[in-house]
């Protein structure tokens, strides 16, 4: 009787990984996550740059260079903020694959797999996920001892996006660690 209920009990426990495994693949395959940037910082840059034009139109007399500067400065950020405003163009995307961060210029991805750990910095005030590559991963050896030794991490990712950084960073490590 012994034998046939410790079989029962390793059938049934390999019945509940097969279905565990199932379950999470499925809920994974559709609990691909997309986090927008944040529109009222967004906002509030646009108008912060506005601002700056009008002031360095104001200073145009007096000081004609930084009047010029100023304007083309300002004006370009205020148009790149306002791209930002209008466009959903700028995400950060979890998935069972990695993480997609997509600004207006480029979009990167890293697989769960190259990812070994994350971590919230701050960074002048700013907050910022950082992580390591795995010791497996070898892409970008430029870019890896760069980010080394500016951040003691090898990668980061923005946090201007309408989720909280220490939450986006319990759902990635939570993502990873389901990935597997």
């Amino acid at each position: 009787m012994n034998n046939c209920s410790l079989a029962d009990s390793i059938f049934v426990s390999y019945l509940f990984e097969i279905i565990k495994t199932y379950n999470f693949y499925h809920i994974m395959k559709n609990k691909t996550k997309i986090f927008r940037r944040n529109k009222l910082k967004d906002f509030m840059f646009f108008v912060v740059s506005l601002i700056f034009v009008a002031a360095s139109y104001l200073i145009l007399e007096k000081n004609p260079l930084m009047g010029y500067l100023g304007i083309s400065f300002f004006g370009i950020g205020s148009i790149l903020f306002l791209i930002q405003l209008l466009t959903n163009i700028s995400y950060i995307k979890l998935s069972e694959e990695g993480v997609e961060e997509k600004n207006l210029f480029r979009t990167k991805n890293y697989k769960w797999s190259e990812v070994e750990h994350f971590r919230q910095v701050n960074f002048r005030g700013n907050k910022s996920i950082v992580f390591d590559y795995t010791k497996e991963y070898k892409k970008a050896k430029v870019n890896k001892k760069t980010f080394k030794f500016l951040l003691e991490k090898q990668q980061s990712i923005t946090s201007s996006h309408n989720i909280k950084t220490d939450e986006l960073v319990k759902l990635m490590i939570n993502y990873k660690r389901n990935s597997k």
